[in-house]
């Protein structure tokens, strides 16, 4: 049976092919050089194709405080601790209650190093997560996490430090838990500080009038 054979179909074929190689060989070199997918935000992996290693992460996360007020802001910053041979060239950290890994809290606030970072909407939430802006090696970077104003409670902090494609430590939970209370109770404390003040001002006023008159 004769079957006719179309050059164009061939050459189209090929380029096509050439076209997804390319992208496969782009990615797997590169992997996200401007920052992790949203879709990232729950399983935290960068989708490289590898493994997360197991080993200790060669990154020192520190946190400024770990009891703040609600909308309070914390300094958080990601530090290599082999600045010569283990840059950081990738990162993602969320803030998530313990043992719900489907949402995020807060929002950062990269402005500390706009030109390395910035944030992307997890779940929906516009700014509660916060990945690099480029895939240039860096020392360490500085950032901030402003909390949840509508309710006492307490988060933690997962991270997915990148030093290249083939090396990242995914989902590092840091070990303290950083805890937040609303400012409500911070309200009703204040009030009852004028409360009191008030009361003294009275008794004092109370006091003083008729050793005055005397």
């Amino acid at each position: 049976m004769y079957k006719s054979h179309n050059p164009l179909c061939s050459v189209a074929a090929n380029y096509l092919t050439a076209l997804l190689l390319c992208t496969f060989q782009f990615q797997s070199i590169y992997g996200h050089p401007s920052g992790a997918p949203e879709r990232t935000c729950g399983h935290m992996n960068p989708g490289h194709g590898e493994k997360s290693l197991n080993s200790n992460s060669p990154y020192e996360i520190k946190v400024e405080r770990t009891f703040i007020r609600g909308a309070g802001r914390i300094n958080i910053q990601v530090v290599s601790t082999k600045p010569s041979t283990h840059k950081l060239t990738g990162l993602l950290i969320i803030m998530k209650k313990p043992g719900d890994k489907l949402r995020a809290y807060g929002t950062f606030d990269p402005t500390a190093d706009s030109d390395n970072l910035k944030t992307i909407s997890c779940f929906g939430k516009p700014g509660t997560g916060i990945t690099h802006s480029n895939n240039r090696e860096k020392t360490q970077m500085s950032f901030h996490w402003i909390a949840p104003n509508d309710t006492s409670a307490e988060y933690e902090l997962h991270a997915t430090l990148v030093r290249s494609y083939n090396s990242f430590w995914a989902d590092i939970v840091y070990p303290q838990k950083i805890i937040v209370h609303s400012d409500a109770p911070a309200a009703a404390e204040t009030l009852q500080i004028n409360l009191i003040a008030q009361c003294i001002l009275i008794f004092v006023a109370a006091v003083a009038v008729p050793l005055l008159s005397v």
